[in-house]
């Protein structure tokens, strides 16, 4: 297993190496960790309610919390110098800021290499308490996740349309004959074989009439308004960043029917589906060999 840490414009921090710096820094020396804290099951809580003469109380359901993260480090030093030039590099490659880190880690998984990231900010730590026995450094690196769950390391893209010409003939023809409107529409089946809800980007390209897309727990995401042909408009469901807009980044939230769900509208993993066996189903009209509907997604994972 190889632990890395990494943020914005900084290098990549390898754990339990010859040489922790490993993009061309001149301070060369290992760091060593002793152990990993709260990298599995990530944190929840229970959300009841309770009438005024019940026994006991009635479970509703539950939501994951922020997962805050410990890596007890070790690091050897030969000298008083030495111990206080590395902790100074260690402090500030650990300092606190707003922007976003990285811890990822690679393992093998029934001999398949497989790698799990989380974004974390720096909570604290490194306190940096001497010990009068050596000179070696000790600390505890703290981090938060507000996130609380892992991501794969790339993500997955499919097509969920396929042509259809128009309503079929009740008899053979030698020759092909569309009655009706062209349309698109289809049934994809998607083993997700991530451990956690993932909220994927979904791609519409025009024409596309009275778009409706549906989920394998039957949320629906509808279109009241045409999509133009040559328009682009993308259904990103990732919290906290749910937007519905077009190429140029303009707002199309106001094309979707009022009823369309883009709090729960998902893929999902077992148990909520038997196997993680997702249907997705797809359908409109109005279209013409342009006309699409794609979807994109990184799975995740609930711990490592």
């Amino acid at each position: 297993m190889q632990v890395k840490f990494f943020r914005t414009g900084s290098s990549t921090y390898k754990f339990n190496v010859a040489q922790f710096c490993d993009f061309g820094d001149v301070t060369n020396f290992p760091v060593y960790l002793t152990g990993t804290v709260n990298f599995g099951m990530a944190p929840l809580h229970r959300i009841t309610q309770r009438g005024p003469f019940q026994e006991g109380d009635s479970d509703i359901d539950f939501r994951l919390d922020p997962r805050v993260m410990s890596l007890p480090i070790v690091v050897p030093a030969s000298s008083i110098d030495e111990h206080f030039s590395i902790r100074n590099k260690l402090l500030d490659i650990f300092k606190p800021g707003n922007d976003l880190a990285t811890i990822q880690v690679d393992f093998s998984n029934n001999g398949i290499a497989v790698t799990r990231s989380i974004d974390v900010k720096v909570l604290g730590g490194l306190t940096m308490d001497t010990d009068s026995k050596d000179f070696n450094i000790r600390g505890v690196i703290q981090l938060r996740a507000d996130d609380p769950t892992w991501y794969q390391d790339s993500g997955d893209e499919i097509v969920l349309t396929s042509p259809i010409l128009g309503t079929p003939t009740p008899y053979p023809k030698p020759y092909a004959v569309p009655y009706g409107s062209a349309g698109i529409g289809g049934i994809t089946n998607i083993l997700y074989e991530g451990t956690w809800i993932c909220y994927p980007v979904l791609t519409a390209v025009g024409p596309l009439t009275d778009l409706t897309i549906t989920d394998a727990l039957n949320h629906v995401i509808s279109f009241d308004t045409p999509i133009p042909a040559g328009t682009y408009v993308i259904i990103d469901l990732k919290y906290g960043a749910k937007t519905v807009v077009d190429q140029d980044g303009v707002n199309r939230f106001a094309w979707l029917d009022i009823n369309s769900d883009l709090i729960n509208w998902a893929l999902y993993p077992a148990p909520y589906v038997l196997g993680g066996n997702n249907t997705i189903s797809v359908s409109a009209t109005g279209t013409d060999a342009t006309s699409s509907v794609a979807m994109n997604w990184i799975p995740r994972f609930i711990g490592v």
